[in-house]
């Protein structure tokens, strides 16, 4: 619901400039599903968006008192990092959806 109230407040319209849950295949044959593909003007690429992120981590960070939080925090950090790779993984570039200049992780908290 956020990402999609950020694209809207954009000017951004699904269909035309963005689209949802495209199921495409990489070079591997992996079927992959990017949350949002964002259509650059003219042609000239995609941003891919992929708001997949745990944040139970985070939320136990936020929860906890001062004596656990480096543990939750770091916790959280390693979460976000296995995302990172795990987008990576996923060869998105490979895909017949175009040009990927770089992938984003959409976090719906900004403290995340």
């Amino acid at each position: 619901m956020i990402l999609d109230t950020v694209l809207a407040h954009s000017g951004l319209t699904e269909g035309i400039e963005y689209e949802r849950q495209a199921s495409n295949q990489n070079e591997d044959g992996q079927r992959i599903q990017p949350d949002v593909i964002v259509r650059y003007p003219d042609q000239h690429g995609v941003l891919i968006i992929d708001s997949k992120v745990s944040l139970k981590d985070y939320t136990d960070f936020c929860n906890t008192d001062d004596k656990t939080s480096s543990n939750a925090a770091a916790a959280h950090l390693l979460s976000l990092q296995a995302h990172i790779r795990n987008l990576s993984e996923k060869k998105y570039q490979t895909a017949r959806i175009g040009y990927a200049g770089f992938h984003s992780s959409f976090t719906p908290i900004e403290g995340a």
